[in-house]
């Protein structure tokens, strides 16, 4: 009863402390991450392009299928939008930050306060995306039940891939 439980455990750990390869590996493990000594600006124009076509795809989705109701349509355009300020604000205000973590040393009280509340601001940020991308898909799980029956069946792919091997 616990094994998933567990996998999923080792799971999350792997993920968060594998960072080197042993020498006698065979394979690169599942979970690999490797530590970086110094985030550059690129990671973030990255991030903003990538969250950008990400959420641009989520807006092609009520222009190219139909909706049970008019109320599912518009949730999941906002919820697109939600999911496309959560993550253009967070990698914005973070590229921000980057640049004002530089100009920091030595600065006053009202430069801190500044730099605090933008972190709060990037959370808030990510939250939202969070929360959009969440409701994206439970709406597109209750979305199944308008679909019919012929969809749920398995396909048989032997039909359609030629067998080289036999």
């Amino acid at each position: 009863m616990l094994s998933p439980f567990i996998h999923l455990s080792i799971s999350l750990f792997c993920i968060v402390f594998t960072n080197t390869i042993p020498i006698e590996a065979l394979h690169v493990p599942t979970f690999y991450c490797p530590r970086t000594k110094k985030v550059s600006r690129l990671h973030f124009v990255v991030l903003l392009i990538g969250g950008f076509i990400f959420s641009c795809l989520h807006h092609l989705g009520p222009r190219l299928t139909t909706f049970p109701n008019v109320l599912e349509q518009e949730l999941w355009i906002a919820m697109s939008y939600y999911m496309m300020a959560g993550l253009l604000l967070s990698a914005s205000i973070a590229y921000f930050l980057s640049i004002l973590q530089i100009k920091l040393q030595g600065s006053g009280t009202v430069v801190r306060i500044l730099y605090g509340f933008l972190v709060w601001l990037v959370l808030y940020a990510l939250f939202l995306g969070i929360y959009g991308r969440l409701k994206l898909i439970v709406l597109a799980l209750v979305l199944l039940r308008q679909q019919p029956d012929r969809v749920f069946c398995a396909v048989d792919w032997t039909k359609f891939i030629p067998h080289i091997l036999d």
